[in-house]
């Protein structure tokens, strides 16, 4: 099992979720959402991918899904990447 990416955005993890699991890419998310307890340091979920031979398919789904190119993924710069293009994406999942 391998980490593929962590956000601080629940959206983005729920949204690459679905689209792994679309694409038959077995995946899980762990971490804390948080509470108000937590306020201001922010809580960040991890996506892991489940079956380390579908680590490479799920890096490159992940790279043609990611809106802007400072996600949290090995080699990224780190960071959210803003939830406006991770919520246009959530809507045509949804659609689809």
């Amino acid at each position: 099992m391998k980490m593929l990416f962590s956000s601080s955005t629940s959206l983005e993890v729920e949204v690459v979720k679905r689209k792994f699991l679309q694409a038959g890419i077995s995946c899980e998310v762990r971490g804390d959402v948080g509470s108000e307890d937590t306020f201001p340091i922010p809580s960040y979920l991890e996506l892991w991918v489940t079956n380390d031979a579908d680590f490479q398919a799920a890096l490159t789904l992940f790279r043609r899904l990611s809106p802007k190119p400072a996600l949290s993924w090995p080699g990224g710069r780190g960071g959210d990447s803003g939830l406006s293009g991770w919520a246009e994406i959530g809507r045509q999942v949804a659609l689809s």
